[in-house]
């Protein structure tokens, strides 16, 4: 028989799981897109007034694992996006971390990356 104190602590379980869950997928969603903040750096700290970041100025712009055409396109990004960049080119390609590349002509780079 079900008293009416286990079905309000079973409702308030149901809540409490069910917001959890949601947590849940939102650090999965975060994780799994691998691409960092547009307002942060690699190591979470805020970009300072020297820091290199570029501005996306195409469409969509193909993050690609190495600096050429020839790489796999590993992400995009949207028209305006600032994402943080390393002051390093190769053959007009700029790189933004580890394993991500983006052509430097679409890429808008800030005062910072020299």
């Amino acid at each position: 028989m079900t008293t009416p104190e286990s079905t309000t602590s079973s409702k308030n379980l149901g809540r409490k799981l069910g917001w959890a869950l949601v947590g849940i997928v939102i650090v999965g969603l975060a994780v799994l897109s691998g691409r960092p903040s547009a307002s942060s750096d690699q190591d979470g700290t805020e970009p300072g007034p020297e820091s290199c970041t570029i501005t996306v100025t195409a469409d969509t712009l193909n993050v690609r694992a190495g600096p050429g055409t020839e790489y796999p396109t590993v992400d995009q990004l949207s028209q305006g996006t600032v994402v943080p960049a390393e002051p390093d080119t190769s053959g007009g390609f700029r790189k933004l971390a580890e394993g991500r590349w983006v052509a430097g002509e679409y890429a808008n780079p800030s005062a910072g990356c020299g």
